[in-house]
């Protein structure tokens, strides 16, 4: 959550790139969940009855799936968020880890806005989030989002910003959908 990344678009006719950083997305870490061709798509929630659309599908890499959350979109249209009728199987979605407490998820955002600019300068970095800590229960840390993990790329990175763990996350070049 509260993802912060760098997307590759193509330019006229396809030839060369340039990037464009999108604040405040989603990101989905299941590899294989969307490829090229899939933006615009609808993400909803995994329950049996009544989800609702959560996101927007926007971006992503071979690793990494990125959305817009669904309410902005909704929002900057001027409309209201519905239920839809069906559910998703949900096939394919790693468990998820016990969510972040909320005074933990403050502290996060906090000390990630303070060191963002400085992750982004460094090589290879492609974008920061809020993730949910995988050793510690309700506990939340910071993700910083590489193209490849590698051990330049890895001394670079911190282990803790202001005491909030850091989880270094290979997600190759992110582009648009």
């Amino acid at each position: 959550m509260n993802v912060t990344v760098d997307v590759a678009y193509s330019k006229q006719c396809g030839i060369g790139r340039q990037i464009a950083r999108f604040v405040n997305q989603f990101l989905i870490g299941a590899g294989g969940f969307s490829a090229g061709g899939d933006s615009g798509s609808v993400l909803v929630e995994d329950v049996a009855t009544l989800p609702r659309p959560v996101g927007l599908l926007f971006a992503g890499s071979n690793t990494t799936t990125v959305a817009n959350p669904f309410s902005a979109v909704v929002s900057a249209f001027g409309g209201a968020i519905t239920p839809v009728g069906t559910a998703s199987s949900g096939r394919g979605i790693a468990p998820r880890p016990q969510a972040p407490h909320p005074a933990s998820l403050v502290r996060a955002n906090e000390v990630k806005g303070r060191h963002e600019d400085s992750l982004f300068a460094l090589p290879g970095v492609v974008g920061t989030g809020i993730g949910a800590s995988e050793i510690a229960p309700g506990v939340a840390v910071i993700e910083v989002y590489v193209r490849a993990a590698t051990p330049d790329v890895r001394r670079a990175i911190p282990a803790a910003l202001e005491g909030i763990p850091v989880r270094i996350v290979e997600t190759g070049e992110i582009v648009a959908y």
